[in-house]
């Protein structure tokens, strides 16, 4: 006999199978709380309302820390009119960063994202590559 197990989201009783819940290592048992019925509804609600997740969420915060840096690049000027694919974030060297190292500066919350900004330049792609380049060739 199958052991059962009730989706907490539901409260309906299933199969405890990978088939009616989704994988999770953390749990005991091996599978997520939810049933994968009450699971796709949930994200399906969540793009409806808009709340994409993780990169509508990082395209917010990136298109805010554009407008707290002013828009353009702190070296050509180039406006970069809402194009979040063009800006990039430079470290400012000497300054202590809240941002582990190897991460996305929309990773942090809004303090700290607000903090960081104080240790970065907004430049665009050509000339944060040129800075690091610069960087490495003078020491």
């Amino acid at each position: 006999m199958i052991a059962k197990k009730e989706c907490t989201r539901c409260g309906r009783s299933k199969p405890s199978t990978s088939e009616h819940f989704g994988r999770r290592t953390s749990s005991k048992d091996g599978l997520h709380y939810w049933c994968r019925e009450c699971d796709k509804s949930y994200h399906r609600e969540r793009r409806a309302a808009g709340l994409g997740g993780g990169r509508a969420l990082a395209q917010q915060k990136k298109l805010w820390a554009m407008e707290q840096k002013g828009g353009q690049c702190a070296d050509c000027s180039m406006r970069f009119d809402g194009r979040t694919e063009c800006a990039e974030f430079d470290h400012i060297r000497g300054r202590t960063s809240v941002l582990p190292a190897h991460s996305k500066i929309t990773d942090l919350g809004w303090k700290k994202l607000a903090a960081e900004l104080e240790n970065c330049d907004l430049v665009c792609a050509n000339c944060h590559k040129t800075r690091t380049k610069n960087r490495h060739n003078n020491g």
